[in-house]
C-alpha cells in the first residue's frame, strides 16, 4: 500500500504544480501589457464551446471593422478524437498582417533565436546546426511555463512556408506557419498543436486556451516589431 500511496501523491503534487504553473502563466499575461479587451477575449475564450468548459453552446459573433494585429482565428482544443482513442492535440491558429515583404517575414519568423524579441514567454534561444537557417535547423531554449525546448524546422520553402516541430516541456510540439504575399505587406497564418504529457491532459482545454492567448499576443508583438524595423537578435 505505501508505493500506491507515495505514487497518488505524487500524481496529486504533480497536478496541482501544473494548475499552478497555469496561473503564473495568466498572472503574468495579465501584467504584461494586457488591456481589458485582451482579459476579456480570455473569458470569452474560456466560455465557448469548443473549450469545453461552457454549459452551453454560444452563438458565433462576425467579425466587425479590420482584423486586429494577431487576432486568434481559432482555438480548438478537444479531449479526443471520436473516430480514434488516441487524445488529440491542442490547437491554436493565429492570422496577423505584417507591412512588410514576405522574405522579410519569412527570415526573422524563421530564425527562432528572434523569438525572445515578441514571446516573453521564452528565453536562450540557441541555433544549434552548422550553416545557415534552411530545412532540418535546430534551435534550443527555454520556456518560463514549461521547462526547455528544442526546435527542429522540418519544411522550409522559402518565403511561404515553414513547419517547427520538437519538444516544449514534456510534450510534442508542432507549428505550422504561411505566408501570403498581400498588397501593402504580408499575411502570416499559423497553426500550433502540442499534446501535453499525460499528467497533464485533464487540463489540455484551459492549456489550450491559454496558449493561445499566448499566442496571438506574441505575433501581434511580433508585428510590431518587424513595422519598427528593429534590428534581429542575430546579424
Amino acid at each position: 500500500m505505501a508505493p500506491l500511496g507515495a505514487l497518488a501523491l505524487y500524481r496529486t503534487w504533480s497536478t496541482m504544480l501544473f494548475v499552478l504553473q497555469v496561473l503564473v502563466l495568466v498572472a503574468r499575461a495579465r501584467r504584461e501589457e494586457a488591456a481589458p479587451g485582451d482579459l476579456r477575449g480570455v473569458m470569452a475564450a474560456l466560455r465557448s464551446p469548443s473549450s469545453g468548459l461552457a454549459p452551453a453552446p454560444m452563438a458565433p459573433r462576425s467579425p466587425s471593422g479590420a482584423a486586429p494585429l494577431g487576432r486568434l482565428l481559432e482555438g480548438d482544443v478537444t479531449t479526443q478524437d471520436p473516430r480514434s482513442s488516441q487524445p488529440v492535440p491542442g490547437i491554436a491558429r493565429v492570422r496577423v498582417f505584417v507591412s512588410r515583404e514576405p522574405e522579410v517575414v519569412f527570415d526573422y519568423f524563421a530564425d527562432l533565436r528572434n523569438e525572445p524579441q515578441y514571446n516573453r514567454q521564452v528565453s536562450g534561444i540557441t541555433k544549434t546546426s552548422p550553416g545557415p537557417i534552411a530545412q532540418n535547423t535546430t534551435f534550443e531554449g527555454s520556456h518560463r511555463g514549461l521547462g526547455r525546448v528544442s526546435w527542429r524546422l522540418t519544411e522550409y520553402e522559402r518565403p511561404k512556408h515553414v513547419v517547427i516541430e520538437g519538444q516544449v516541456g514534456q510534450g510534442a510540439y508542432r507549428w505550422t506557419s504561411d505566408f501570403e504575399a498581400a498588397k501593402g505587406g504580408t499575411w502570416m497564418n499559423g497553426r500550433m498543436e502540442w499534446q501535453p504529457p499525460p499528467r497533464w491532459r485533464p487540463f489540455r482545454r484551459l492549456l489550450g486556451v491559454v496558449l493561445g492567448w499566448n499566442a496571438r499576443r506574441s505575433f501581434g508583438r511580433m508585428a510590431a516589431v518587424l513595422q519598427e524595423g528593429r534590428s534581429p537578435t542575430v546579424p
